[in-house]
């Protein structure tokens, strides 16, 4: 949640902890974010910390997902892609 965060604060802090309060982690997938270390580092904090997961993807083919996430449904929103 950028919007919230100011100038100067800990933003990867502020994250994690917005994480920990969500009830669902969106996760919108694409070759950038499966490249991600950032996003990475989100989905596995959001795994750790039993956040339900909703990932879509717009790019077809979707990016390669990574094994620890196979299990969860994508789904394809091709309106994200205009």
């Amino acid at each position: 949640d950028v919007i919230s965060l100011r100038s100067g604060q800990a933003w990867n802090d502020e994250l994690m902890h917005l994480i920990e309060e969500a009830d669902i982690f969106q996760l919108f997938w694409s070759k950038a974010a499966a490249d991600s270390r950032y996003v990475r580092q989100e989905w596995e904090y959001a795994l750790q910390h039993g956040r339900q997961i909703r990932p879509v993807y717009w790019e077809q083919p979707i990016a390669k997902v990574p094994d620890e996430l196979r299990s969860i449904h994508f789904a394809f929103v091709p309106d994200l892609a205009e």
